[in-house]
């Protein structure tokens, strides 16, 4: 298959609006040594310069692979770089989260790593093509030939590196565009990771030093199993004590009132790490916007802790998001990290794969799960509190993301399923999130469907914890009939809803009218009727407000 657009530059990769390296540049490790044979047909030439999203430009002097800053104010041109490409994938779906790296250490201003180990590959990490058990990708990226790229950071799948072996092959630039080498250009190179899970890539390039290389590499992933993560999680006191540096709050406590009143709310809530995890990201999700907009790039918190920042604004990058989320998890007993990556991706025009740009980068969690059972004591989940926008891949469900359950439910208070005109009766909604009641004060609209009324909105919790209650009237004109009622909560990202039905009648009582008087004159008075049961079954017609004596024992 022939590729007719690839890749700008990728050593060194810079967040479009998160500044932080992407494929970044570290220390060199030991070689190892591989024979690709991975075969691509020509690929037309990228330049490797942008300084925005290759070579060794970036924009801030404290940027480097152990750490990000959060609160620096970030270049106002960066928005006219947004479709700048990064790295291909191939074959386009289904679409995946990239993760590139992940942090531990979080000082108010920034992520920094405080593991400093590395080692090679295992052969669960290495693995033949015959051992993939899912979809097989092909990556593409840039960087250049000889001995001064050290080791970069590339696109891995969650939940651990599943690489293809001897899948890495080099391309050279012939005539304004890549051809495949063969045999590849390696020397040798070496493939490595962290305590954090990042790939860690280091090659030997045969060629010019800075000459243009394209490089392409296979990985594949494993299937979590969520169900069983839900259906096992425990507390989040529960998790091996090895993973108390990702509950780690020390550098940024005490914490303002703003932010501990926000996280307060979450406390008791759901009944193991799980749930109260999904809980905090339907909170995310529909209490704050993301603001990927020149202001958001140039407001930027300064001197103050990046959550206390991000709660007043009510808005943020996705950057903001993850490092809010961390906290409240962490603050909740949670071990929860940032993880840096890209999302998805924009699905090639002619080709079968995705083109992964500079927009693309963004940021989520990985939040630890303590399971019942487990021989490591739990797994990691991903979570991405900054709902995607359409143009990051919204709307997809990327894999091994939890999608939680979120219902609505809606019902009159009383319990009967009629009012009559004119006489007020109350609604109740309330909202679960994997089962688990929210309670935090969202807003409940209901709407009269029969009769196209606005009856208003509620607040969850302002009567009942829990719990939005309305109390309405059917006013005089309203259509004696069942009334469809809805329910609706709603955010910019998603809206959840139900309905109900509630009879509208003119009478107190349904079948009994107010005035006897006004009776037609064939009306029936009420009467009593004795049946004796003895003489055997008979029909009998029996009339509103008639009264029914059966006495005997009936007889074959």
């Amino acid at each position: 298959m022939g590729i007719t657009a690839i890749i700008s530059s990728i050593f060194i990769v810079a967040s479009l609006v998160w500044g932080l390296y992407s494929f970044v540049l570290i220390q060199s490790g030991n070689v190892r040594i591989h024979d690709p044979h991975y075969e691509y047909d020509t690929i037309d030439y990228w330049p490797y310069t942008n300084n925005f999203t290759g070579r060794d430009g970036n924009w801030f002097d404290n940027l480097n692979y152990t750490d990000f800053q959060l609160n620096d104010t970030l270049p106002q041109d960066l928005l006219n770089h947004m479709n700048d490409s990064v790295f291909y994938v191939a074959p386009a779906n289904p679409g995946q989260l990239w993760r590139i790296d992940s942090f531990d250490q979080y000082d108010g201003s920034g992520w920094s790593k405080t593991l400093t180990n590395t080692r090679a590959l295992d052969t669960t990490e290495l693995i033949p093509l015959t051992a993939a058990t899912n979809q097989v990708y092909t990556i593409l990226f840039n960087t250049s030939a000889g001995a001064e790229v050290g080791t970069l950071s590339l696109p891995s799948l969650f939940p651990s590196i599943r690489v293809i072996e001897d899948s890495f092959q080099t391309y050279s630039l012939v005539g304004g565009a890549y051809v495949q080498d063969v045999p590849s250009r390696f020397l040798h190179y070496d493939l490595a990771t962290d305590d954090y899970g990042t790939l860690l890539f280091s090659p030997l390039i045969d060629g010019i030093t800075g000459e243009d290389v394209m490089v392409s590499f296979q990985v594949t992933f494993i299937d979590q199993d969520l169900s069983q993560v839900q259906a096992l999680a425990r507390l989040g006191i529960y998790a091996p004590t090895e993973l108390d540096i990702y509950k780690d709050l020390s550098l940024v406590r005490p914490l303002t009132q703003r932010v501990i009143d926000n996280i307060t709310q979450f406390v008791g809530v759901g009944s193991n790490a799980y749930e109260t995890a999904m809980a905090v990201k339907a909170y995310f999700q529909s209490t704050f916007t993301l603001n990927i907009t020149l202001e958001a790039l140039l407001d930027r918190p300064g001197n103050r802790e990046v959550t206390d920042w991000f709660l007043e604004r009510g808005n943020g990058l996705p950057s903001d998001f993850a490092t809010a989320y961390a906290v409240f998890m962490r603050d909740l007993g949670i071990p929860a990290r940032v993880v840096s990556g890209y999302a998805l991706g924009e699905p090639h025009p002619t080709a079968d794969m995705r083109i992964l740009m500079v927009r693309h980068m963004v940021f989520w969690n990985e939040v630890f799960i303590p399971m019942s059972g487990h021989p490591d004591g739990g797994e990691w989940i991903q979570v991405i509190p900054a709902p995607l926008p359409d143009y990051m891949g919204g709307g997809e469900n990327p894999g091994n993301v939890p999608i939680p359950d979120i219902y609505l439910s809606v019902s009159p208070t009383s319990g009967l399923v009629w009012a009559e005109i004119g006489t007020p009766f109350g609604l109740s909604a309330f909202v679960t999130v994997d089962g688990v009641p929210i309670t935090t004060p969202d807003i409940i609209t209901f709407y009269d469907v029969t009769d196209t009324e606005l009856i208003g909105t509620a607040i969850i919790g302002a009567s009942f914890p829990g719990i939005a209650n309305i109390t309405y009237t059917y006013p005089s004109n309203s259509t004696v009939d069942f009334h469809i009622i809805s329910a609706t909560w709603t955010n910019p990202y998603f809206t959840v809803w139900n309905l109900t039905q509630v009879y509208a009648v003119s009478t107190p009582v349904p079948m009994v009218r107010e005035n006897p008087s006004a009776e037609p004159p064939d009306f029936i008075l009420a009467e009593t009727i004795d049946v004796n049961i003895n003489q055997g079954l008979d029909t009998h017609v029996a009339y509103w407000g008639d009264t029914i004596h059966v006495y005997g024992i009936m007889t074959a």
